[in-house]
């Protein structure tokens, strides 16, 4: 008699965390209606806020090497629509680019001092907020570093870390000029 046996044991953060946090979901949507910016942040966080404009840009481009654009510029509106409230939606762009820099500040310190999981707590924040945002690179870039740590691949997870902090001045440049 022959047994089949699984070979793949690794999990992903993702697998791992998503059965926790299913039943989790009825109670918090109906917490975050009486909060218009939370709605939409736990929104996020349970899957009724699309976040796939990456993912749908990776299936437009033609060369697995082009980057993203620095800052989606229809992001904002779209999340003004969103919270039905283009105010709320300005202001969550405006504490994102006042936050950035220590955001960044934050995963590179883990990185050097070789926690993970601080790390990875700083990278699943500024992945998520920049795809609320349209930092579409800077997501990517988080998207690398997350994968990295996910595998515990320390080398992997310096050079996306080093990529999130070269990236950091482009993407103020870019919020900055949209401000005006």
């Amino acid at each position: 008699m022959r047994t089949t046996r699984s070979t793949d044991h690794t999990k992903t953060f993702g697998s791992v965390l998503a059965p926790a946090i299913r039943p989790l979901r009825a109670a918090m949507r109906a917490y975050a209606l009486s909060w218009r910016t939370a709605a939409a942040l736990s929104g996020l966080f349970l899957g009724s806020f699309r976040v796939g404009r990456l993912a749908r840009y990776r299936r437009r481009i033609a060369s697995r090497h082009a980057l993203p654009p620095a800052l989606d510029h229809g992001a904002i509106q779209r999340l003004a629509h969103e919270l039905h409230d283009s105010e709320a939606a300005r202001r969550f762009a405006t504490s994102y680019a006042r936050m950035l820099p220590a955001r960044v500040e934050r995963i590179v310190r883990a990185l050097e001092h070789g926690d993970g999981h601080q790390a990875m707590d700083a990278v699943l924040s500024l992945k998520i907020s920049s795809a609320m945002v349209g930092a579409l690179r800077m997501e990517q870039h988080c998207a690398r570093l997350e994968a990295a740590l996910d595998k515990t691949d320390h080398a992997g997870a310096a050079a996306a870390g080093e990529e999130v902090r070269r990236h950091l001045a482009e993407l103020v440049s870019a919020l900055g000029s949209t401000a005006d």
